[in-house]
């Protein structure tokens, strides 16, 4: 991986312009990706007001409902990470978007939007690098955890709090005003509802804790960047038609219905090769450019319980599948 799969991604790029010039057109953002924030927004505020008066409320939909509605506010700020909802006057660089994923995030409580903007756009320039790809767990995780189950629950359950960590080990946050605002406004929001509202603090951190956790809502994160799956076309027994490139591929998109949820995030093979795309448009992209080159033989079908299940069950799993130069001596 490292280098190679970023320099994939751009060489899949120029050769899907070169058969398909029109994709162009999609190139931009699309500011109607607001009101999906202001939505996904609002409902969390409604939940915090119907959770008020009792803790047991706060704990069941904390861990239930919540870490979808999570995983609704880190997709947008995933495309807000690629400024990909605002622009002025052709600039898509417009504080807009920085601003809109610091308001949604607030819901979070913890602070991750901008750091996650920083850090985003290195692991797209950088992609499987060991040293500069903060998605790809450190050697120590990789040879610690290996194919123990035990040990996979247990990493998964604690991603909430082993990303950041590994994050701010990798690369160095840029302090900025954006980056101020991000943590005030979350950790205000958090100590002004913990002492007025304390279940709603519950409802919150709960949700945010398991969105990133060993939780059915979080099964994109052991399928992005890692194969649970026999397929030939990786198996090197594909037929000529499929190019060479596409069966080292480390990349994984998923078609199903929770990409309707979800801000097409599913699409992510796509989202690699043309992250100036915004997520309206992306399976525009699959359509023009065909199975040729997004096969979905080669995505996973389902995204849920059973694929979190999967990743910790299965002994052939190991985090070693984030990067294939990883060595487990």
């Amino acid at each position: 991986m490292g280098e190679g799969d970023a320099a994939l991604h751009r060489e899949r790029k120029k050769r899907i312009l070169k058969e398909n010039p029109e994709l162009l057109t999609l190139i931009g953002p699309d500011s109607r990706t607001q009101y999906y924030a202001y939505i996904v927004f609002g409902i969390q505020l409604f939940f915090c007001y119907l959770v008020q008066n009792s803790y047991w409320a706060a704990v069941l939909l904390g861990i239930t409902i919540c870490p979808y509605l999570d995983q609704g506010v880190l997709v947008l700020i995933h495309e807000v990470s690629h400024n990909l909802i605002f622009s002025e006057n052709g600039n898509t660089r417009s504080p807009k978007n920085r601003l809109l994923g610091i308001m949604c995030n607030t819901v979070m409580i913890i602070p991750i939007s901008e750091i996650f903007r920083q850090h985003h756009n290195i692991h797209h320039a950088t992609l499987g690098d060991m040293k500069t790809d903060v998605d790809v767990p450190l050697r120590s995780e990789v040879k610690f955890v290996s194919n123990s189950r035990i040990l996979k629950a247990l990493w998964l359950s604690l991603n909430m709090f082993i990303l950041p960590m590994r994050s701010m080990k990798k690369l160095p946050v840029i302090w900025c005003p954006f980056v101020a605002l991000n943590w005030i406004s979350c950790i205000g929001f958090g100590f002004l509802l913990l002492f007025t509202v304390p279940p709603a603090f519950v409802y919150l951190i709960l949700g945010t804790i398991f969105s990133q956790s060993i939780h059915p809502s979080n099964a994109r994160q052991v399928q992005r960047h890692i194969r649970q799956f026999k397929d030939d076309r990786i198996e090197g027994k594909a037929n000529d038609n499929v190019p060479v490139h596409l069966r080292k591929m480390n990349t994984f998109s998923y078609y199903g219905w929770m990409n309707k949820i979800t801000l097409n995030v599913g699409y992510h093979v796509e989202h690699h090769d043309f992250g100036n795309i915004p997520w309206t448009k992306l399976p525009e992209l699959r359509r023009v450019a065909g199975e040729k080159w997004y096969p979905a033989n080669y995505a996973y079908h389902s995204r849920g319980v059973f694929d979190v299940m999967k990743f910790v069950l299965d002994d052939d799993i190991t985090l070693a599948g984030f990067a294939d130069t990883y060595l487990m001596d």
